[in-house]
């Protein structure tokens, strides 16, 4: 089991979540880890590729949230982990990840508990949303991302040219968040918030901040919070 924070599951951050992390291939584990922790305002609290060290770190650490692979190869798993880790942790918002993520699926892990289900071939960038969206008391939305945008080509491909902090405020944007409400998230200033959010409309060749907000939420699909 790996325990990256040494927490006991109730210090998040002012703005983030807690999460207990449950995959079962190491690289994977720790690339999810560094990508989570480097890239948006939530912590892993903790991570196991074991599911009944995972019900028993949902009992000890009562995470905010749970993102779980829905097939770990051992022990318990699929919808009779997501069903424990329920029973276990009833107030732990629970995302799946999965190597499926057809219609089906979604609805499976949906009646079983869930709050969504993210593809593992998605891009990081969904899941970062997929977060976001649930720490907002949300559920993940249906289509974890628009295929295409109004041009036709990949929003990928758009967005290759933004640095991190573009693509954090970029997220925001799509949530719906004020200028003030994303400089205190992500403890900037306004004047820099600004200056991300008009760069990234430019390089994004978009004229005005009404079509960067919709193609903020075109990308990442996340409903403004309410």
């Amino acid at each position: 089991m790996d325990d990256p924070s040494k927490s006991n599951g109730q210090e998040s951050s002012p703005n983030g979540k807690n999460i207990l992390l449950v995959e079962d291939h190491d690289l994977i584990r720790q690339s999810l880890t560094e990508l989570i922790q480097r890239h948006t305002v939530h912590q892993i609290v903790a991570s196991t590729g074991i599911g009944r060290e995972a019900v028993s770190l949902a009992v000890r650490l009562r995470p905010e949230m749970i993102l779980m692979d829905y097939g770990l190869g051992r022990g318990i798993e699929g919808i009779e982990l997501l069903k424990s880790l329920r029973s276990a942790a009833p107030a732990s918002r629970i995302i799946v990840l999965s190597a499926h993520n057809h219609h089906q699926r979604r609805e499976e892990v949906m009646k079983a508990g869930a709050v969504g289900l993210v593809s593992k071939s998605d891009p990081p960038e969904i899941l970062f949303s997929a977060l976001d969206c649930v720490a907002a008391g949300l559920s993940v939305p249906g289509e974890s991302v628009a295929k295409h945008n109004h041009n036709g080509t990949l929003p990928d491909d758009r967005l290759r040219g933004l640095s991190d902090r573009e693509r954090e405020v970029l997220r925001l944007v799509a949530r719906g968040l004020t200028v003030r409400e994303m400089a205190e998230k992500l403890g900037i200033s306004r004047k820099t918030v600004e200056a991300h959010r008009a760069n990234a409309r430019v390089k994004l060749a978009l004229e005005n901040c009404d079509g960067l907000r919709q193609f903020a939420r075109e990308y990442f699909g996340c409903p403004d919070e309410s």
